[in-house]
């Protein structure tokens, strides 16, 4: 946690700080998770296997969460897309400077019209986000496990959307070489083992009244909402947002034990506008059946 400390700042602090803020206000809240998570081979890390993960759906649904008054606190992985800021594109803004008769660059009209609205949007929704960031699967279970514990005492307030790429498998840290393993002309045999799964810790002790969504990616579209249930029958959380790689940015199906509804992407809105939509409908029920007395769906047996 030093090392995460060194750029999130006391994490502990933050945490309060972010959970008087929502109590105060009496606000939902929304703990995302977002981008891809790498797996070190050495202790002091040259090399390590990653994913394609850029962050983009966890940014885009960050974004809809605020929209709809939510506050959320979002890990992110270094380097992928962030809230707003996703919306400017490096070269852009380099096509957007124009020399002056000074010699001075500035950014033109058109593309200081660009970055207008993510700014404003970032500076109306400051308040209620607050950012953590990781890179490894080490960093991000130990951001995850503090996050949900200093959120738990929201109860069913609180709603967990883990939109991040979590590594499989790794080398564990206990056989990871100290030093850069040297190149050369021999192969390298990897002994991967599997990432300790953090979902039946976090919906059974980190905070076992939350809202959790998961989202799960297939190729095969035969199999895809069978592994969906099956991890809501392992796991015991509340929604799985399936998708296949090849469709999803079109459309996700949005699995329970007992249903499974397409969720599409509608004109030129993004999916995820569609998808936080629904995921806010069934949140929200599942507060109002707190506050009324009504049972939650049973979870289903391990």
């Amino acid at each position: 946690m030093e090392d995460l400390e060194a750029e999130n700042g006391n994490i502990a602090q933050r945490l309060t700080e972010f959970l008087t803020l929502a109590s105060r206000d009496q606000l939902l809240v929304a703990l995302v998770t977002s981008g891809g998570t790498t797996a070190p081979i050495e202790q002091r890390t040259v090399r390590f296997l990653d994913n394609f993960s850029t962050g983009q759906r966890g940014a885009a649904c960050v974004e809809q969460l605020l929209t709809r008054g939510y506050a959320v606190l979002l890990l992110r992985r270094r380097g992928s897309l962030a809230p707003h800021a996703r919306h400017v594109r490096p070269a852009e803004l380099l096509a957007g400077l124009e020399e002056g008769s000074d010699g001075r660059w500035t950014l033109g009209e058109a593309a200081a019209r660009r970055l207008a609205a993510p700014a404003e949007a970032a500076r109306r929704d400051g308040a209620r986000l607050m950012t953590l960031l990781f890179t490894s699967v080490d960093e991000y279970l130990a951001l995850l496990e503090a996050a949900a514990g200093a959120l738990a005492p929201l109860g069913r307030r609180l709603l967990l959307l883990l939109a991040a790429a979590v590594s499989d498998f790794q080398v564990p840290a206990e056989e990871r070489v100290e030093h850069k393993v040297s190149g050369g002309d021999q192969p390298l045999t990897l002994h991967l083992q599997p990432v300790p799964k953090a979902l039946a810790r976090l919906t059974a002790d980190w905070c076992p009244a939350a809202f959790v969504a998961t989202f799960k990616l297939e190729t095969d579209e035969r199999v895809l909402v069978a592994r969906a249930r099956a991890a809501l029958a392992r796991y015991g959380h509340q929604l799985v947002v399936a998708n296949l790689l090849q469709t999803r940015r079109q459309r996700v199906t949005m699995v329970t034990p007992a249903a499974a509804d397409a969720v599409e992407r509608r004109g030129d809105a993004e999916l995820e506008e569609a998808i936080v939509a629904d995921l806010v409908r069934r949140h929200q029920e599942f507060v109002d059946g707190a506050q009324t007395g009504v049972k939650a769906e049973e979870r289903q047996p391990c």
